[in-house]
């Protein structure tokens, strides 16, 4: 149980621890409950206060969760629903009701994957792994450490530390206290590197729990003293109480009850002072154990009924029933024997309540199944709604394109049948105007040569007379010219007659 306690405070968030006890601060956020007036300022305080109840009054953390969860989804807030997941898986977790953690962890993770969000997601992988390590799946929750330590190693180093003291755990669980003791020195020597004060002191109280399973009790020793150490200069009471509480156990283990009490009265004081009911009557319930073993019943007795108490106020069923039975048993060696019968039939009917509760708790996640399918298929529906419209709008662009397009293409047609027209326009006007200059050409060299044809026949008839003319007079003289002359009279008028 104690070793139990032990990881179950290292791998959960402990920082609400101390609030929720304080009566003034949660009536302070029931205040801004009814005076909030937008829904997502409700979601939020919802949250919160169930975060604050989660480890004093698990049983108080159910209500507002719920109502968180069901104001997120009817509004559709996706940060304060995964918020509200997370608490209930943990608020369940708590309640050693495993199944029904995962399907609150596994509901959130689902939405966390669908919107991207990585800080979510590993959030619930973590948590995921821690549920399955708890119902025994280790080889599972091993495999789940080793995808979230590839992601942190590339979004997030510094926090890879912690990752590792996870690892640690579950070699831990698997009974592999070398490997246990390996994995928690990287995790050490990742937060030395870092400075992650708190990441180490609970390595070092990681590394004391594997090596008294090696049996190597004084080592452990002093490596719980150097946590212990550390968390008292971080002022972390959660943790000076975990450190104490492996401390006590190696010296009841040793034999040393004496001096176990006197750290169990240190860790008393610490739970109260950190207001941690459950610290409180896991300690008081440790101090009956060794009241017990120095078979000193009277005392075991008020330390058990402390302890009862107590695991009533934080409403814790399983270590209630565990308890009565111890009284019972503790009745008996008083020899209080119709006490012990008391006791012990008290002890069967919680356990009936504890099945009772487990039972709700497994309609619960029925009903969280049968909201997520539901939310799945709207979902769905919604996704196809949404491909639709898009396949539309895609098909009225494509359309709008092609419009476009053979708006383009009439305008480059046009364009191109403008400028074939224009050419062959002023290609008819050219060969016009060209055929129009040479008609006008060939009419001038036509008159031209009908100008010459007329002077040429002009001339040649004037000549012609002129010629004949002269012909005849020299016909006339031919017989009376000389002798001498006739000759040159004769060759004149051949010349004439050639003409």
């Amino acid at each position: 149980m104690i070793l139990k306690i032990f990881w179950l405070l290292i791998l959960l968030d402990i920082s609400y621890m101390g609030q929720a006890q304080n009566p003034a601060f949660v009536d302070s956020l029931n205040r801004e409950l009814a005076s909030a007036k937008h829904d997502s300022v409700r979601i939020r305080l919802y949250n919160e206060l169930a975060g604050h109840y989660l480890f004093t009054n698990t049983v108080g953390a159910r209500e507002p969760a719920v109502k968180a969860l069901q104001l997120a989804r009817k509004t559709k807030n996706t940060k304060g629903e995964m918020d509200a997941l997370l608490r209930l898986g943990v608020m369940c977790y708590r309640q050693n009701n495993y199944d029904s953690s995962l399907v609150y962890y596994q509901t959130g993770l689902k939405t966390a994957e669908s919107h991207k969000d990585s800080a979510y997601i590993l959030k619930y992988k973590g948590n995921i792994a821690l549920s399955l390590s708890s119902q025994g799946k280790y080889r599972e929750a091993l495999d789940i450490y080793y995808a979230i330590i590839e992601i942190q190693k590339k979004i997030n180093p510094q926090t890879v530390s912690k990752n590792y003291l996870d690892m640690a755990s579950i070699y831990y669980h698997l009974n592999d206290f070398e490997n246990a003791f390996k994995t928690a020195q990287q995790a050490r020597d990742l937060a030395e590197k870092y400075d992650d004060r708190r990441t180490l002191s609970n390595a070092y109280g990681s590394m004391g729990v594997f090596l008294h399973q090696m049996g190597k009790d004084d080592e452990a020793m002093k490596f719980h003293r150097v946590s212990y150490r550390m968390k008292k200069e971080q002022q972390d009471l959660a943790g000076q109480i975990n450190s104490l509480i492996n401390i006590s156990l190696l010296l009841e283990e040793k034999g040393d009850y004496l001096n176990s009490l006197g750290i169990l009265d240190t860790i008393v004081a610490l739970a109260n002072e950190a207001g941690s009911t459950q610290q409180l009557a896991m300690a008081m319930a440790n101090r009956g154990a060794l009241f017990s073993e120095l078979e000193q019943y009277e005392k075991a007795y008020g330390a058990f009924k402390e302890a009862l108490t107590l695991f009533t106020e934080a409403g814790s069923l399983k270590d209630m029933a565990e308890t009565t039975e111890k009284l019972g048993i503790n009745s008996m060696r008083r020899k209080k024997f119709e006490e012990a019968a008391m006791y012990l039939k008290a002890g069967i009917e919680l356990k009936d309540s504890l099945y009772r509760q487990n039972m709700a708790d497994a309609i619960a996640e029925m009903r969280t199944k049968f909201d997520t399918e539901q939310k799945e298929q709207e979902n769905r529906r919604l996704i196809k709604e949404n491909e639709l419209q898009n396949l539309i709008l895609e098909s009225e662009k494509r359309e709008k394109k092609i419009q476009l397009w053979l708006f383009a293409a009439g305008v480059v047609v046009i364009l191109l049948v403008s400028l074939l027209l224009f050419f062959r326009y002023r290609n008819k006007k050219r060969f016009e105007l060209e055929k129009q200059r040479n008609l006008g050409l060939r009419a001038v060299i036509e008159a031209e040569e009908k100008e010459r044809i007329r002077i040429a026949r002009d001339l040649h008839d004037g000549l012609g007379q002129m010629l004949s003319t002269a012909r005849v007079n020299m016909a006339a003289l031919e017989g009376e010219v000389k002798d001498e002359d006739e000759a040159v009279l004769n060759n004149a008028m051949s010349v004439l007659d050639d003409s």
